[in-house]
């Protein structure tokens, strides 16, 4: 246990008797002093009153008092305490002192033990704890026509440590007297700070948030909390935070008092959300220690949606060669601004790149892009494929006139070899429009016919084994004619 002592009456060496502190008394006893003063009575010997009186004040509160809020003080250090007491009487008097923690917040006493308690004349009786009302006490005897110092330490709790907030009081409580606070404003504090900006792009917001200590003190635990709007945005870039689907969380540790930093996240706008539409981000930061000032610990933003166009290209198309099909979507633009401009490349076998569905009759399959232009510049790009397909090969084999007494015949498909061929075929053959058959070949009876001129048509679909389909067909005219009567003339 350490023990302070003091020259009687001499500011000075009462001050500089706590290590570490060289203090100018002038300043001392200017700026520290409470200038507070304490009446308190006793009564003599002789049945009569005499004033006593009491004045209160510590050294300048140690660097750190509080645990953690300041760089240097360590937990459980001993906080010293100074007061001056003068006994203009030729009696000793009885004075009681009263040392409080303030604990109006929390309900913590605070005070763990006392290093020393020193006086260089008369004597002292505590001090002596009343759990119940939550103070020190001591009775302490002041010789007649006697001026001293009394000095003593106080060693705070780990749990009063945790409120850079507090202040300890002493009083002199002998009849009417009033509290002489200890007070802690001059004690170093972290003060944090947080602020955002948002830049919208088209289809995205970009936030960046910077931090700051604009304190004394550092602040440690530190932890920045962004709340974003999950029902209309998706984040697509935490920038290194936890993202827990409504909030990302950044760990920041320990932020230096005069220090800060950034950090940024990007969200994308979900479907549905219209041009314009209110964004809000908020959030906060915190640490371990606490702020006098946490104004400025919070932040609000709104910005309107930029959505930007979306571009639709259209199905994938097939044509046979020399066929032409029209692409793009139905519509071609969703969402966006308005004051669209299209540009399909590459321009090569289209009618117009610049309508928003062009004519396509491409030379050979081709992939078609399509970038959309909203009156905001923002852009948005699709791509369509047109398969272009050779034309299929048709041919029929068959006679091309029938006789009345021979009604039945036979027409064959013409073409691939359609077991070497990967696609599978379908064939359809028609008479005058009427299907009559399928297969590769067919068997038609003509005598349901009427005589003259007929049309055999086939269809053909083929389909190659990633689903793209060709078409083709061919016909043949067949004329269905009446057998002629013959006669033997005999010479």
């Amino acid at each position: 246990m350490q023990t302070y002592t003091n020259k009687l009456g001499d500011a000075k060496g009462c001050l500089s008797s706590f290590p570490g502190i060289l203090l100018d008394p002038k300043i001392a006893f200017i700026v520290l002093s409470f200038s507070l003063f304490v009446y308190a009575f006793a009564l003599p010997a002789t049945g009569s009153s005499v004033k006593l009186e009491l004045e209160g004040y510590t050294l300048d509160p140690h660097e750190g008092w509080t645990k953690g809020a300041i760089k240097g003080w360590s937990e459980g250090d001993c906080i010293p305490f100074r007061y001056s007491v003068e006994n203009k009487g030729s009696r000793a008097e009885t004075l009681e002192l009263r040392l409080v923690f303030d604990n109006k917040m929390d309900e913590i006493t605070g005070i763990e033990d006392f290093e020393s308690f020193q006086m260089p004349a008369g004597s002292a009786n505590g001090p002596y704890f009343d759990g119940n009302e939550g103070y020190y006490r001591w009775v302490v005897t002041v010789p007649g026509d006697t001026t001293y110092v009394l000095e003593w330490c106080a060693r705070l709790s780990d749990e009063a440590g945790l409120w850079p907030g507090a202040s300890l009081h002493v009083s002199a409580v002998d009849g009417g007297s009033r509290d002489v606070p200890i007070m802690t404003k001059d004690l170093s504090v972290p003060d944090l700070a947080v602020r955002t900006v948002a830049v919208t792009g088209c289809g995205e917001i970009i936030y960046t948030i910077h931090y700051s200590n604009v304190g004394s003190a550092d602040q440690r635990n530190v932890k920045l909390v962004d709340d974003y709007d999950e029902m209309l945005v998706v984040v697509t870039d935490d920038g290194g935070g936890a993202d827990e689907g409504n909030a990302i969380t950044w760990d920041l540790g320990i932020i230096p008092a005069g220090s800060g930093g950034n950090v940024s996240y990007t969200v994308a706008l979900k479907d549905g959300v219209v041009e314009g539409a209110d964004i809000s981000s908020s959030g906060f930061i915190t640490g371990d220690l606490s702020e006098k000032i946490i104004e400025n610990n919070r932040y609000l933003i709104e910005v309107g949606a930029k959505v930007g166009p979306k571009a639709d290209a259209g199905p994938d198309r097939s044509i046979v060669l020399g066929d032409s099909v029209t692409i793009g979507g139905s519509p071609t633009t969703i969402s966006g601004s308005g004051g669209y401009t299209y540009h399909w490349g590459p321009a090569g076998g289209l009618d117009d790149p610049a309508k928003p569905n062009p004519v396509a009759s491409p030379s050979s399959t081709t992939n078609y892009t399509l970038t959309v232009i909203d009156e905001n510049g923002c852009a948005d790009s699709d791509e369509v494929r047109v398969i272009v397909m050779e034309p299929v090969f048709c041919g029929i084999s068959g006679p091309e006139s029938v006789c009345y007494d021979q009604p039945l015949a036979a027409f064959y498909y013409v073409g691939e070899d359609l077991l070497a061929s990967l696609a599978s075929f379908n064939f359809t053959w028609k008479v005058d429009g009427h299907v009559v058959g399928s297969g590769e070949d067919v068997r038609i009876d003509w005598s349901g016919f009427e005589f003259g001129r007929h049309y055999l048509y086939l269809d053909i679909v083929k389909e190659y084994p990633d689903g793209t389909i060709a078409t083709g067909g061919c016909g043949l005219e067949v004329l269905y004619v009446e057998s002629p009567t013959a006669s033997m003339i005999m010479l």
